[in-house]
């Protein structure tokens, strides 16, 4: 499908042949809309992308991805950034308090 297309061009250089390492690669909603079988697609081609020494920015509605990729999460409320953590510190409802702009919104470890 379209996605899988565009983000194979994108990441052409990773392929054993190529040197060249893109710097950063964006990816907003990339497993939106797709099967089981194209997302484990685009997510092991953002890992690799990783791997290679690439920055990926993911931007992503799926809590769930985001948490299971992540090596830190950003969270915006209100077009300002409201936290940055590990994954480890996150918890699906900490994050939901934080992207409301709940001030209280602490780290998951903190309420252990």
């Amino acid at each position: 499908n379209m996605q899988k297309l565009i983000l194979g061009r994108a990441l052409t250089p990773l392929e054993a042949h190529e040197t060249e390492v893109p710097k950063l690669v964006v990816a907003h909603q990339p497993t939106w809309g797709l099967d089981i079988g194209a997302v484990d697609f685009v997510q092991q081609q953002l890992i690799a992308a990783r791997d290679s020494g690439a920055a990926v920015l993911l931007i992503s509605d799926d809590l769930d991805e985001v948490l299971g990729m992540g090596d830190r999460i950003a969270v915006m409320h209100a077009g300002q950034l409201s936290r940055a953590e590990p994954p480890e510190r996150w918890t699906r409802a900490s994050i939901g308090m934080a992207m409301a702009g709940a001030a209280e919104a602490a780290p998951a470890e903190a309420a252990a």
